[in-house]
């Protein structure tokens, strides 16, 4: 489907990746690759934590890697939880 779309080859490694533990639990995993996988994680858990009230299935053993990568802390994560929130319940 990325494809379909002419996504940039960068980003359609990361979608396939996106499932993939070591792809952010890596000395790799701080490039740009390893970004791309860990913003599509933090997308998913966003959007899952506002649609079903709940963390996505694979966030309890991916968010450490993902929260490192870009330096949140919980109350980080929290805040930019409500903060998506807010602008989705607005559209």
């Amino acid at each position: 489907m990325a494809r379909s779309w002419c996504l940039p080859e960068g980003i359609r490694e990361a979608i396939l990746m996106h499932h993939n533990e070591e792809a952010m639990a890596s000395d790799r995993a701080t490039g740009k690759l390893g970004k791309q996988v860990a913003m599509i994680r933090l997308a998913k858990h966003l959007v899952s934590l506002f649609h079903r009230g709940s963390e996505d299935e694979e966030w309890e053993r991916m968010g450490v890697h993902v929260r490192h990568i870009f330096n949140l802390s919980e109350d980080d994560l929290g805040d930019l939880s409500d903060e998506m929130s807010d602008v989705l319940s607005h559209l």
